[in-house]
């Protein structure tokens, strides 16, 4: 590796150390408390500029590293239909409107949470991508009564692109149901969908 290389390493690894330290003061206890979900997005703006400025690859494993340590042992937290925002028109790309009168409505909410907040979540109604979920969003998707199956991944660039390959349901609609789905990630970084009646 070259001289000015290992010294771009040395400086962003020192950087990326300071971006996980305390962050906020408790006056209860008396203790620096992490600021988790600033310091997350830090790092995946870091890793990105990394990535684009064709930085070393052990630089991005590093910040790889320091993201998923950040971010162990924590999970989403369900957000009611009622209490979350309307995703935006242009990321919902189908299944919208009534294809007849005898259509399941499926209404699904993603959770609110520090981990994968940073990157949209892809909803997908038998293989076929329906909608792109930010943090604490919901929509209603219209479809025919039957067998569906239902999946959800992480995408994007920089961190988000190091999720897990899609996991996917089969679910039986009937006829006039509504049924209510979360998304959500669990402490392991695996984005799912699930039944709810939140």
């Amino acid at each position: 590796m070259a001289a000015d290389a290992r010294t771009d390493l040395r400086d962003d690894t020192a950087l990326a150390h300071k971006l996980v330290q305390p962050k906020s003061y408790d006056g209860e206890t008396g203790r620096w408390i992490a600021d988790d979900g600033n310091a997350a997005h830090r790092i995946i703006r870091l890793y990105s500029r990394a990535s684009h400025t064709g930085k070393d690859i052990q630089m991005r494993k590093l910040l790889a590293s320091f993201a998923i340590a950040l971010l162990a042992g924590c999970s989403s937290t369900a957000v009611t239909a009622d209490k979350a925002t309307a995703i935006s028109p242009e990321r919902q790309f189908a299944f919208v409107q009534r294809s007849s009168d005898a259509d399941a409505v499926l209404v699904v909410t993603r959770d609110s949470g520090i981990l994968g907040s940073g990157c949209y979540m892809t909803f997908f109604v038998d293989g076929k991508p329906a909608a792109q979920f930010g943090s604490s969003e919901t929509a209603r998707f219209f479809l025919p009564a039957g067998t569906v199956v239902l999946g959800v991944s992480i995408e994007g660039s920089g961190l988000c692109a190091l999720n897990p390959a899609r996991r996917e349901r089969d679910f039986t609609l009937k006829a006039n149901d509504e049924r209510k789905f979360r998304l959500f990630m669990s402490s392991g970084g695996d984005a799912d969908v699930l039944p709810t009646t939140l």
